[in-house]
C-alpha cells in the first residue's frame, strides 16, 4: 500500500466514514443525517439488516428513511437461509489452500494473523467514529427501544416469523431469540422482553470492549442530536 508523504495526497479511495458503537447509541439517526448533507450513500454493517421481515426487532431504518438516501447490503436474504461473515466456509476451496499454504509457509495457523486488528490499515481513506452515549443513558436508550419495538409490534411480527422455517443464525437474533424461545415454552411475553432488554445490555458492553481495541476510532460521548452529525462531518473533513 502506498504511503502518503506531505508532497503526495493520499491514493486510497475515500473519504469513507464509519459509524461505530454499541446497539441504541444512536448510529442510525447520525449516518442518516450526514448521508443526506453529504449526498452519499450508507453501507450496512449489521448483520441481521440482512434479513427480509426482520424490521421491528432489528431497528431497521424504515422505508421512508431509506427513501432518503441510498442504503446497502439491508433486505437481502430470506429469514431461513444462513448467512455469516464469518473468515472460511468449507465450500470456498480457494481460501482453504490459502490457509494450508499459510500455516506450511509461516508454521503459524491462518487465524493467528487476526492480531492485525491491533494494527489495522484501511484501503480507504477512513474516518472512524464511535458513539459511546455513557453507561447510564445506554442502559435507559435499551430499555426504550425495546419497549417502542414491542409497541410497534415486536410480538407479532416474531409470530409471524415463527410460522416459517428459521435459520440458525435467524433464530439467535437479539429479541428474536428471547421471544421464540417464549412462544415455544408457553412462557409470559413480559419476561420475554425482560430477557430482551438484558441480553441487548451485555451484548451492547461487549460491542464497546470490541470497539475500543481498535485505536482508529475517535470516541465522542455526545448524547443523541445534531452536535454528533456536525462533529461527524468536522472530523470526516479532517480525516
Amino acid at each position: 500500500m502506498t504511503v502518503p508523504t506531505p508532497d503526495s495526497p493520499d491514493p486510497r479511495p475515500g473519504p469513507v466514514l464509519a459509524l461505530v458503537g454499541p446497539t441504541a447509541a444512536g448510529k442510525t439517526e447520525v449516518a442518516l443525517e450526514v448521508a443526506e448533507g453529504l449526498g452519499a450513500e450508507v453501507v450496512s454493517a449489521d448483520a441481521m439488516l440482512v434479513y427480509r421481515g426482520m424490521d421491528i426487532g432489528t431497528a431497521k431504518p424504515a422505508p421512508e428513511e431509506r427513501a432518503r438516501v441510498p442504503h446497502h447490503l439491508v433486505d437481502l436474504v430470506d429469514p431461513g437461509e444462513e448467512f455469516s461473515a464469518a473468515r472460511i466456509q468449507p465450500e470456498n476451496l480457494r481460501r482453504t489452500v490459502r490457509a494450508l499454504e499459510v500455516m506450511e509457509l509461516t508454521g503459524r495457523p491462518f487465524s493467528s494473523f487476526r492480531a492485525a486488528m491491533d494494527a489495522p490499515v484501511s484501503r480507504y481513506r477512513l474516518t472512524v467514529l464511535g458513539l459511546d452515549p455513557g453507561t447510564e443513558l445506554l442502559r435507559a436508550r435499551v430499555a426504550e427501544r425495546v419497549a417502542a419495538m414491542a409497541e410497534a409490534g415486536l410480538v407479532e411480527e416474531v409470530r409471524r416469523l415463527a410460522e416459517r422455517p428459521l435459520s440458525r443464525t435467524a433464530r439467535q437474533a437479539l429479541g428474536y431469540k428471547e421471544l421464540l424461545d417464549a412462544m415455544e415454552q408457553g412462557a409470559p411475553v413480559a419476561e420475554a422482553l425482560e430477557a430482551v432488554v438484558r441480553r441487548t445490555r451485555a451484548y451492547a458492553r461487549r460491542q464497546l470492549a470490541w470497539f475500543r481495541r481498535d485505536p482508529r476510532v475517535r470516541w465522542s460521548t455526545l448524547p443523541p442530536g445534531p452536535e454528533r452529525a456536525a462533529l461527524a462531518l468536522e472530523l470526516l473533513g479532517k480525516g
